[in-house]
């Protein structure tokens, strides 16, 4: 069975008392990690269809998961009745890489649906997370304008953040990993991410919060 090496006491204890920190900035910078989304829909969106819709979209998520919930977005996509406050909701919800948001902003497109500043910040964000900064910035420098958007305050804070975005990425990462693989594989992840100088104190802190 693999073994956690020994780690340093105070690495640890910094690590946990980070981890909240930058979980705090990283929703900053991502609020509808943790909301419904319905908030933000209820302020922005002045068309009832639109909130009715998205009510729909949340209950189908909550009750009978992820796929379901894509599968409805996109029949509401082909039938007109998806509009960029849905897609916003869904990138940040339904999508797990930098792909799938891509291909969402794919459909967007095809779809007629607007691309804005706010799904363009979480494509920024999803590169940061899983640690490819290079391709985050080409997001700003190239479709952004591509797209006719202004970058925004979010767009700055997701550049300047990216160590800590990263980390975030891969505690989040751990946390699917250990679900879905068990302790092993999770320690496995941990251990070669600290091997290879990649793991931060955030990410050990996890391990000594739910590894003890």
């Amino acid at each position: 069975m693999l073994r956690l090496r020994p780690l340093s006491t105070s690495l640890l204890r910094r690590g946990a008392i980070q981890s909240n920190t930058n979980k705090i900035q990283f929703f900053n910078l991502h609020p509808n990690k943790t909301t419904t989304g319905l908030r933000t829909i209820t302020t922005e969106a002045t068309d009832k269809e639109s909130i009715r819709n998205m009510r729909t979209l949340q209950n189908i998520h909550t009750t009978n998961g992820k796929e379901a919930a894509k599968k409805h977005l996109k029949l509401g996509m082909r039938k007109g009745k998806a509009d960029h406050f849905h897609c916003n909701w869904a990138i940040q919800k339904l999508c797990d890489t930098s792909t799938e948001v891509q291909g969402l902003i794919k459909q967007m497109k095809v779809h007629k649906i607007s691309v804005g500043v706010e799904t363009l910040n979480s494509l920024v964000i999803q590169f940061q997370l899983e640690g490819n900064a290079t391709e985050a910035q080409r997001v700003v420098d190239v479709v952004f304008e591509a797209e006719g958007v202004t970058p925004d305050t979010k767009t700055t804070k997701a550049l300047a953040n990216a160590d800590k975005l990263t980390s975030i990425g891969r505690t989040n990462r751990m946390e699917s990993l250990l679900k879905r693989d068990g302790k092993e594989a999770t320690m496995k992840y941990l251990i070669e991410s600290m091997n290879n100088g990649k793991a931060s104190t955030v990410n050990c802190g996890w391990a000594m919060k739910d590894f003890s």
